[in-house]
């Protein structure tokens, strides 16, 4: 019973499924249709869940609530960190596109924007029994080849503005430092 329990919260808190798809390869580039499935996280917390909306101030381009999660072009992301026996460190940032990242754990909706969740699983956010897709076009440069394996860089657009760095320790959310446009 352990052992099925603690594989079903592994399951839960990664990539549901991902189909990658060669569009076009050449020596230098490579670039493929990824398409992926994440599980939909929901804050348990609703404290917790406003002292965030505020802080993140949500920018009204990035809504995304009348778009399939297919088609959203800009995304939240938050990274999420354990720094401390209960505390968290969160660092959010838009993205161009919902690219598919290293540590990528789920998916939540924060007042109808999609927000991809990186890295730890906060304790305040719970998995519901609903996933949701994505889709983009990854571009990736080809660094070179080493023992038979390539080594790629996926192209993400420039610089990510603005960002958040957001503590999370008791149930109090902090504002560490703010990145504006202008910044």
């Amino acid at each position: 019973m352990i052992l099925f329990s603690l594989s079903a919260s592994i399951i839960q808190a990664q990539v549901v499924s991902c189909h990658r798809k060669v569009l076009r390869r050449t020596k230098t580039e490579k670039v493929e249709r990824v398409n992926y499935r994440l599980c939909l996280y929901e804050f348990s917390d609703t404290a917790i869940l406003r002292k965030t909306m505020c802080i993140l101030s949500l920018n009204p381009i990035a809504d995304s609530i009348r778009r399939k999660s297919e088609k959203v072009t800009y995304i939240l992301t938050m990274q999420f960190e354990q720094v401390g026996d209960d505390t968290l460190v969160c660092h959010a940032y838009y993205s161009d596109l919902p690219y598919m990242q290293e540590n990528l754990r789920g998916c939540c909706l924060i007042d109808g924007h999609y927000v991809q969740i990186i890295g730890v699983i906060p304790p305040f956010m719970t998995p519901t029994k609903s996933t949701t897709s994505f889709s983009y076009i990854s571009h990736k440069l080809i660094l070179g080849e080493y023992n038979g394996r390539v080594f790629y860089f996926e192209d993400m657009g420039d610089d990510r503005a603005p960002q958040w760095d957001i503590s999370y320790s008791r149930g109090a959310v902090q504002l560490l430092k703010y990145h504006g446009i202008n910044d």
